[in-house]
């Protein structure tokens, strides 16, 4: 309120009635600041927790989405990985199976070839002299050989009592027949030879093998037979021995120690 003040010590009544409206107008606008101010404090705290869940609500959200496509990536290397694992195991089942075909091919030459360059005559020698103290132990025994391997397989067996050999014309080269009391044996190096592609996973070809069986001779025999199989595998497997090491040599007889069992024999 504004005016002059009285120069005497007495205020009149309306001038006094001025001055209690005027601090009645202030208290009361001090009091509607007072609440405005306290209104927007509030207010201001609610905005501000307001937007502090906002943020924290945006962040939640922000780091789900981030572990969702972080997920997402990782499963999709995972399947990419695993689809190339996929198509590596299928590559190396392809390369491994085209290799054992060639290996198989490979080998089946090797020995074909090691068989097409052995001396028949002293494969058969061989094999008599590993047989020979059983055999010698039935008593007489007679060698049945193809007449165009005698000379040469009685050129490497010694000349012992009871042991005799004699041609046989329905064995072919490479064949021949061991007959004692207790027993009869066959040597076929050619079946041998077929047995052994046959497991490799071989054909065997005409040319790789004679084909041709005695006539009439011998015991028949189950090609199935496992005995048989083994028997066949295992003895051109030491004529393959023999041959790489050409250690094709005539028997050395010692009475004192008996003989090893070789293989390679059809009963």
């Amino acid at each position: 309120m504004r005016g002059e003040l009285p120069v005497s010590g007495i205020v009149p009544a309306a001038m006094l009635a001025q001055y209690i409206d005027a601090a009645a107008v202030l208290r009361r606008n001090r009091s509607r600041a007072a609440a405005v101010l306290l209104a927007s404090r509030r207010h201001r705290a609610r905005a501000r927790l307001q937007a502090e869940q906002i943020l924290a609500e945006a962040m939640d959200e922000g780091e789900r989405r981030a572990e969702a496509a972080a997920r997402a990536a990782h499963d999709a290397i995972c399947e990419d990985v695993l689809r190339w694992l996929v198509r590596e195991d299928e590559l190396e089942a392809v390369i491994a199976q085209r290799l054992e075909s060639r290996c198989r091919r490979v080998i089946a030459d090797a020995v074909a070839s090691f068989a097409g360059e052995a001396e028949r005559a002293a494969l058969i020698a061989w094999r008599v002299a590993a047989r020979w103290r059983e055999l010698s132990s039935h008593g007489a025994f007679t060698l049945r050989l193809c007449p165009d391997d005698v000379a040469t397989v009685a050129a490497r067996l010694p000349a012992e009592p009871g042991f005799t050999i004699s041609a046989e014309p329905a064995l072919a080269s490479g064949q021949a027949l061991i007959d004692s009391p207790y027993v009869q044996l066959r040597i076929d190096l050619d079946r041998h030879l077929s047995v052994l592609l046959a497991a490799i996973g071989v054909e065997p070809s005409p040319a790789s093998l004679s084909g041709r069986e005695p006539d009439g001779v011998g015991e028949s025999h189950n090609e199935n037979d496992p005995d048989a199989l083994a028997n066949h595998l295992d003895g051109l497997v030491d004529d393959l021995n023999q041959m790489a090491r050409r250690r094709l040599s005539p028997p050395q007889r010692d009475p004192g120690v008996p003989d090893a069992d070789s293989t390679g024999w059809l009963a």
